[in-house]
């Protein structure tokens, strides 16, 4: 089967079992991501065709099919622009650690068509995004997940508010994220509940321009309206505690 592959160039994975597969990616040391996504799919008929209609459960299912595959996978060697078109809709299947080198990697090179580099060169997301013919939405909107999901995690360890911020930051230093572009960006792109809690974040934190309470419950009871949102609901409810924004609640 391997040699089948080498020599053929082509083959395809739905007869063959996982150990095989795996076998072949040993062999060929190649990324073939969207083929086992392919099949990962085929072994569970009942997943819905767009990633963007899975519930928590499907990418469960199809996590752990596809769980001892991964690892076999050189996701390194794509470009910004394959990583956002084919991985990123799949990303939490992707193990934690492995997400975040990603992460870190993608907004790390100003062109991935170029041989891998350790050093960190870009200087925005903006830059890399016209460099990789990116569309600017989609590669905000990356940020702009990374950061909330980065954000619930901190208040989740129970850190406090001055320490919560201060950690933020320093995640923009080190995944060289530039905190005045995300804000102008957020001031004209506030559309899904994400972003709007974000800029409601950087509001309340008075992160690129002062703290202004008012402006971020607004947005936090905003972002809470159009879908549940965790992160919404635990800010509106720091705003009541400590009176920012509106008039303290008694008692």
């Amino acid at each position: 089967m391997v040699l089948r592959y080498i020599y053929g160039g082509r083959l395809s994975l739905e007869e063959y079992d996982t150990s095989d597969i795996i076998r072949i990616l040993v062999a060929s040391n190649e990324l073939i991501w969207e083929q086992v996504l392919k099949w990962g799919i085929a072994q569970n008929p009942e997943l819905p065709s767009d990633p963007s209609s899975y519930s928590k459960n499907d990418f469960i299912t199809l996590k752990n099919t596809l769980q001892q595959l991964i690892p076999f996978i050189n996701f390194f060697n794509l470009t910004s622009k394959e990583y956002l078109d084919k991985v990123y809709p799949y990303k939490k299947i992707i193990p934690k650690d492995l997400r975040e080198n990603l992460f870190k990697h993608f907004m790390d090179q100003p062109n991935n068509n170029s041989e891998p580099k350790t050093t960190k060169e870009i200087d925005s997301i903006a830059t890399s995004s016209k460099q990789e013919n990116l569309p600017a939405e989609e590669a905000f909107n990356i940020i702009v997940d990374e950061i909330d999901n980065f954000i619930y995690k901190l208040l989740n360890k129970g850190i406090d508010r001055k320490s919560e911020k201060q950690k933020v930051i320093e995640y923009f230093n080190d995944y060289n994220i530039n905190s005045q572009e995300i804000y102008n960006w957020l001031l004209n792109n506030r559309i899904s509940r994400n972003s709007i809690f974000l800029f409601g974040y950087f509001n309340y934190h008075g992160i690129v321009a002062n703290e202004n309470y008012d402006e971020a419950l607004s947005l936090f009871i905003c972002a809470l309206a159009q879908e549940h949102n965790k992160l919404a609901q635990y800010f509106i409810g720091e705003c009541y505690r400590f009176g920012l924004g509106i008039t303290r609640m008694k008692n």
